[in-house]
This record gives C-alpha cells, structure tokens and sequence, in this order.
C-alpha cells in the first residue's frame, strides 16, 4: 500500500500544528532539502536543512540531516520544544549526531498503525514523501 503526502499538503501541516513556515525541495528519492524561515529583528532569515533517508525497518525511520553549525543546536532545542509540547513524542523520538530516529512502537498514538502495519520504505519524489506500507497478516 502507498501512501503519498504532497511537499504543499506536509508544508501546510506543519505550519498549522506548529507554525512554522516550511518549504521543501526535491533532491533524490532519498533526500530532500527542507527550509525553515526564521525572523530576525526586521528580515526573515532561510535556513535550508538537507534531509536524507538512513534506513528504514518495520516500525522505526532513520533520517539524517545536515545544517550549518550552530544551527544544529537550534534543531536541538527546536524538538525540545516540540516534544515538551507533544509529551507523547517523547518515548519515540531522539536525536543523535545528526540522526533522527523515529520508533513508532514507542509512541502511544501509533499503537494502531504498528499493530496493523509494517514500514516497508519512505522515499522522496518529486512533488512529495512516498511512503509505501504493508498490511500485517491477522494470525488465526
């Protein structure tokens, strides 16, 4: 099964959950520049995050990402944030040396989608995230 999501529809998303103003840009089926626009004082400054798929398994997404230095530490605090608003993120979401590791068998509000779903890969295209998933197999 596929699920596609458009680089628009995951843009609008974002800013209406956490207002942030996000555009993205294909690069490979693996990779994809994202540019998060930030205010300073009277400009409004782009800082472009390149993102790569790692890995991906049946319940857990690996994603790299690459910034400038400094702004790493703006990511940092930036899920920081995100998880104090969304405890429920907490147990599945870290970060590590540039890697964000999602595992969706450790996020509440993801108990249904791993109960009945395996990640088979994530990949980019040119207008959106294509996501293709497998229905699990009930046991008799």
């Amino acid at each position: 099964m596929k699920i596609q999501v458009s680089f628009s529809e995951l843009s609008n998303a974002i800013l209406s959950h956490y207002g942030q103003n996000v555009s993205f840009s294909f690069l490979s089926d693996r990779s994809v520049e994202a540019v998060v626009r930030k205010k300073a004082l009277l400009v409004t400054i782009p800082i472009p995050v390149r993102l790569n798929v790692k890995s991906v398994r049946k319940t857990e997404v690996e994603v790299e990402y690459h910034i400038m230095a400094g702004v790493d530490k703006v990511v940092g605090m930036a899920l920081a944030a995100l998880i104090e608003k969304y405890p429920v993120l907490k147990s599945g979401v870290e970060m590590d040396n540039e890697v964000l590791r999602v595992d969706f068998t450790k996020i509440k509000q993801a108990e249904v989608f791993v109960k009945n779903f395996e990640l088979r890969d994530v990949r980019f295209g040119k207008t959106g995230l294509d996501i293709e998933v497998s229905v699990k197999q009930c046991e008799k």
